[in-house]
């Protein structure tokens, strides 16, 4: 702030002579001595006394910065003026020991007058400092000269500044600072710390330090970057680059040492020796070993004659290994090749080797036979003794198969030929055994068994009684021993268009055709009463099957009454019936099997499933660790990701019978300095569906201070599957959610399709935190977190993924049902409601919400009870995001939980919400009810009615009922002989309408109003206002009455005062207000936060009168400091009503 009287301040400098000569030994004294006088701007000086000044030394004249500045205020100590002359010492409060005096330096003067801490007045111009100021540089010689001692700086203090220094014998500098070149013997060394470069040898300056001639290192050398020999541009950590020669990299080892030349490779957090290539200073050999002892260990050796050694160091070929060896394709030599002793030294004149190809493996050439137990093979594949076949056996052409030893001549389970004959021909009493099918693929070839000329498609001759040939069916003609047992055989009697009949040839009458199995089990039976047995030998019907029985799906037959087929293109049965084709069987949701996997198991479909909704999730990913490495740092790791969740909706006949199912494992947190969290484990429902594990965290590593080496990554979410009808990626992990001073916070586990990961570690001062494991299932394990301590935080687990498949299974039922979302503890026979929650699904009129099912608590508007067997659904397009779908029973009867805390229920009884959520009980009372009981609570034990598990049918009818009318919930006698006599005489017909007049009174007198004969008795009456005809009382009480004039219509209210009847024309409460306002003062009620003029406060009053409250009692309330209209008193006004 400008003052309106100007300073002039004038420096007078006094004395500045603290320069010692060096002769004087005594204690330098770092202060400088000046003078001044302050005066106004008429020259007057000012009032004797302290002062607030302040000194700058500044480095221009102008502007320029500051180099020093010391304040001389009321907190060090004031400028002390006696007619106005002043004298200080610069440097007492803040001292110039750190000032560089070898530059010109200017005063600046400031002066607050009011001492308030700004200084309003700054003189100028700046003062220029004189040569006084070189006695801080003389001080720094401590008196020496050039000559005498010697060595300036020996004792302390040891610091001078030269502007040029030269050298010209022998000199010990321990500490120098140089503002310009430094140039030692003609560039022997060469220092320009202009551009911060050094040269030895060489004053051309391309790089921080450029040597010109020979280098030479005689202790360890690191270097942090890339090192180019014969290159100024390396591209690798090292590099050899020459290029009028080869660029050689030598490595020696001196004969007379026992040291083996060698480079290590070497890796890990805590870096090992992997690999070791180098020579064996013992043998001379070239050696690569797994490890670091290249004497001792075997791995691949090269000696001097150029042979190779794979697992061992005498090698006594070019390639010799000992152990075993692997090709995945062919192993070829030229000249010869050995297989253990045996060796083959010549192959002949071409190229004789097997190839595969493919799946295909062929001798290379084509004209070969092949010989298997004989040198001379004949054909392209001879075989010289036995041939086992586990498979089938593929024979195209002419086979023949024969043999001149009396045993088994051929031995397979199956013979395909697909053209030619297949003639197997016995020596002596041979037997040819085939176990299998002989199939004929030519439909013109014949089949003989006991004869070599078949005359038909199947011929056969037995060897015991007159078994011949069966060429027609319309001759009778006994069969051998096939499939049949000889004692009950039948024959094919006749042909009727098409059809065969068969009958007994051995017994007449009642006779039973029977069919064998090969363990003389019954399998068909033809009764004589024309009944047809399949597994039992006595059929009661025209076809007994004692076992399942399979329909192959067809296309529509021509439809004729009790014809049933399986439609192949409905995949259902149907049935014939008065002239139409129906579905034989209809279908309904009787229940829903939840399978929970979260280990690796089998799925088995259940009977019935008509479709199945699978949910795949991977194992989250494990938690990163942190590592500190001293007792002052903080470290916290990363989050691991989560797996990933595909849902698939099948049919059920889609799938197998059984399924195997895999469940990811949780991927491990990470442990050890540095450790990184393991990947999750994928998980799969057979082929059909899968999903993919997240990733594990990165570790951080060990670091020193705040985070300073940053920290892992965080682990990614499984990535989505392709395979589903929703797919979706696993959440990742999070990176470290603090890592501040004295607090780490790890990152949290990535959040799965079922809900949150793991929480990261959380750790303050001196403390060790593990990250928490994953929580949902395949959620992500949370990152460790540690603060001032040499240890590691290991990372959180990852939890276990887990497969969920929902079986819909359909049978009959009696109900009508929409599905909807519910939570997790609902189901059949629950009455539910709505929750908060929301389910957010793909409708087919685009995205849609609706709220989430609960089990229904009392006092809450139910919609429903959970179907436990629908005959037919709506609302399916919920499955492609709900987790729990249910069916909710629109209409029809439907199994009801319910309890008997309303007492026992009967049939025709009306049902409403207990106290236990989702149980009903019976309704007495008006309100709503769910439906009506079709059977009695005493079907259930009283186990079950007390646990909530008794279920009733209940015809589903929510709506209001006005409960039942008596107390009890049963219409009493006294009720019907009450509304008989009012409607009849002995009269026990109750109409509708009565019985609702009954009700509507029995729930009034409830309510405390009693009616007889249209007259209507209460206790109290609470109204604004009653309009009536005329009012007949015994008593009234009342303060104010307010009458309207009849002849002028005006208003009137009128009162009682000491016995008097009192009257004021106009409203009442404007006569109250009138009273009230003369109690106080304008003023005093203004105090009293009460304005009679405020519209507001008007309306207040009214309330405060039309609740009761009289003149005298909002009168009192004034006087006794009450704001009597800005508050009310909810009690009083009770107790008035």
């Amino acid at each position: 702030m400008e003052k309106t009287n100007k300073i002039i301040f004038k420096i007078l400098i006094i004395f500045c002579s603290l320069f010692l000569s060096s002769q004087v030994f005594g204690a330098f004294l770092e202060q400088i001595n000046y003078q001044g006088k302050l005066t106004n701007n008429q020259g007057v000086p000012v009032e004797d006394g302290g002062k607030c000044m302040k000194f700058r030394l500044m480095d221009d004249l102008v502007g320029g910065n500051e180099v020093w500045s010391e304040v001389w205020t009321t907190s060090t100590e004031m400028v002390t003026t006696t007619r106005g002359l002043f004298s200080v010492m610069l440097g007492k409060h803040n001292s110039l020991s750190n000032v560089n005096f070898n530059q010109p330096l200017y005063l600046e003067v400031q002066f607050d007058p009011d001492c308030d801490g700004t200084f309003e007045e700054v003189f100028s111009p700046r003062k220029i400092l004189g040569a006084v100021t070189a006695s801080f540089e003389a001080k720094k010689l401590l008196g020496y000269d050039w000559a005498s001692p010697g060595i300036i700086g020996a004792t302390t203090p040891n610091e001078a500044y030269f502007t040029k220094l030269t050298v010209s014998a022998t000199s010990t500098l321990s500490t120098t600072t140089i503002f310009g070149s430094l140039v030692v013997n003609d560039n022997l060394l060469y220092i320009d710390p202009t551009i911060n470069r050094v040269g030895i040898g060489t004053s051309t300056l391309n790089f921080k330090l450029t040597v010109d001639g020979d280098f030479y290192v005689s202790a360890t050398s690191s270097f942090m970057g890339k090192v180019g020999i014969g290159t100024i541009a390396p591209v690798s950590l090292l590099e050899l680059y020459k290029t009028d020669s080869s660029p050689i990299l030598t490595i020696t080892s001196a004969t007379s040492t026992t040291y083996s030349p060698q480079i290590q490779f070497r890796t890990g957090t805590t870096p090992t020796t992997n690999f070791t290539l180098g020579v064996d200073i013992s043998t001379g050999k070239l050696k690569i070993i797994p490890s670091s002892d290249i004497s001792t260990s075997t791995g691949i050796t090269i000696d001097s004659s150029g042979n190779v050694g794979i697992g061992t160091t005498t090698p006594a070929y070019q390639l010799d290994i000992v152990g075993n060896m692997r090709a995945t394709n062919y192993v070829r030599s030229e000249t010869g090749f050995c297989i253990g002793e045996n060796c083959i030294s010549s192959w002949g004149s071409a190229v004789n080797y097997w190839t595969l190809d493919g799946s295909y493996l062929y001798p290379n050439n084509l004209t070969w036979n092949v010989g298997i137990g004989t040198s001379t093979p004949p054909e392209k594949l001879t075989v010289d003794g036995n041939i086992l076949a586990s498979g089938n056996l593929t024979i195209q052409g002419l086979t023949s198969l024969a043999t001149t030893t009396i045993s088994t001549q051929l031995s397979v389970p199956l013979i395909t030929t697909q053209s030619g004959q297949l003639l197997i021909s016995p020596y002596q009493n041979a037997t040819t055994t085939i176990t299998g099918s002989v199939i004929l693929a030519s439909q013109g070839g014949n089949v003989g068994i006991g004869t070599a000329t078949p005359a038909t498609t199947l011929q056969i001759v037995g060897t015991t009684t007159a078994r011949t040939i069966l060429p027609e069916v319309d001759n009778l003609y006994n069969l051998g021993d096939i499939n049949l047992r000889w004692a009950n055989i039948y024959a094919v009697t006749t042909t009727i268009g098409g059809t065969i009949i068969i009958g007994s040839n051995t017994i007449q009458g009642t006779a039973t055709t029977t069919l064998f199995t090969a363990n003389n089990l019954n399998q068909l039976v033809l009764g004589a009463n024309g009944n047809i047995g399949i597994g039992t030998t006595a059929p009661d019907y025209k076809l007994d099957v004692a076992g399942p029985m399979r329909l192959i799906p067809s296309s529509e037959p021509t439809g004729a009454n009790g014809v049933i087929y399986y439609d192949s293109t409905l995949n259902k049965f149907r049935c014939y019936e008065n002239g139409a084709w129906k579905d034989c069987i209809t279908t309904a949701v009787n229940n829903v099997r939840v399978d929970v996997f979260t280990s690796n198991g089998t799925w088995f479909k259940p009977a019935g499933a008509k479709f199945v909704k699978v949910i795949v999730t991977g194992g989250g990913g494990g938690g990163g660790t942190a590592t500190c490495s001293d007792n002052t740092c903080e470290s916290a790791g990363s989050g691991g990701g989560a797996g990933a969740t595909t849902i698939k909706i099948f049919s059920a006949e889609d799938l197998p019978d059984s399924v195997n199912v895999t469940v990811g494992a949780g991927g491990a947190g990470g442990t050890g300095s540095g450790g990184s969290g393991s990947d999750g484990g994928n998980s799969s429902f057979g082929d059909f569906v899968t999903a993919n594990g997240g990733r594990g965290a990165i570790g951080t590593p060990s670091t020193g201070g705040t985070c300073a080496a940053g920290f892992g990554e965080p682990g990614e979410g499984g990535a989505a599957s392709t395979n589903g009808d929703i797919n979706l990626a696993g959440g990742d992990g999070s990176a470290p959610k603090s890592c501040v001073a004295e607090n780490a916070v790890g990152g949290e586990g990535g959040a799965s399709y079922w809900g949150e990961g793991g929480q990261g570690g959380n750790a303050n001062l001196a403390e060790i935190s593990d990250g928490k494991n994953g929580i949902a299932w395949g959620s992500g394990g949370g990152g460790g977190a540690i603060v001032d301590v040499a240890d590691t935080a290991n990372g959180g687990n990852g939890a276990g993924g887990v497969v969920v498949v929902y079986s819909y299974v359909y049978s009959g039922g009696a109900d009508f049902a929409e599905w909807y979302e519910t939570k997790e503890d609902v189901e059949a026979g629950d009455v539910v409601t709505l929750s908060d929650e929301l389910l957010e699904y793909d409708s087919q009129l685009g995205p849609a919400k609706i709220p989430v099912l609960e089990k229904a608590k009392r006092g809450s508007n139910f919609i429903g009870v959970v179907s436990s067997a629908p005959s037919g659904t709506i609302g399916e397009d919920i499955f492609t995001k709900a987790k729990r779908p249910r069916p909710i029973t629109l209409m029809g009867r439907v199994p009801v939980k319910v309890s008997t805390e309303n007492g026992k229920i009967q049939p025709g009884d009306l049902l409403t919400l207990s106290s236990t959520p989702g149980v009903a009980m019976k309704a007495t009372e008006p309100g709503r009810v769910i439906g009506v009981a079709l059977e009695s609570s005493e079907k259930c034990t009283q186990e079950e009615l007390e646990t909530g598990n008794c279920k009733i049918l209940m015809f589903i009818n929510p709506h209001w009922s006005l409960g039942s009318l008596t107390e009890n919930g049963s219409l009493a006698s006294s009720g019907i002989n009450e509304i008989s006599d009012q409607i009849g005489e002995n009269s026990l017909e109750i109409g509708i309408l009565d019985q609702f007049t009954l009700a509507i009174k029995k729930a009034l007198e409830k309510l405390g109003l009693l009616i007889e004969n249209g007259i209507a008795k209460v206790e109290k009456i609470f109204a604004k206002e009653i309009v009536v005809e005329g009012i007949k009382s015994e008593e009234i009480e009342t303060t104010r009455i307010k009458i309207k004039d009849k002849a002028t219509g005006e208003i009137y209210c009128l009162w009682i005062e000491n016995g008097e009847l009192k009257k004021e024309k106009g409203e009442c409460d404007e006569e109250l207000k009138t009273q009230i306002s003369k109690l106080k003062t304008e003023e005093e009620l203004k105090t009293q936060s009460f304005d009679v003029k405020t519209e507001e406060k008007e309306e207040e009053l009214k309330t405060q009168i039309s609740n009761g409250k009289t003149e005298e009692e909002l009168t009192n309330e004034i006087q006794n400091g009450e704001p009597a209209i800005e508050q009310s008193n909810n009690e009083n006004s009770q107790e008035n009503e």
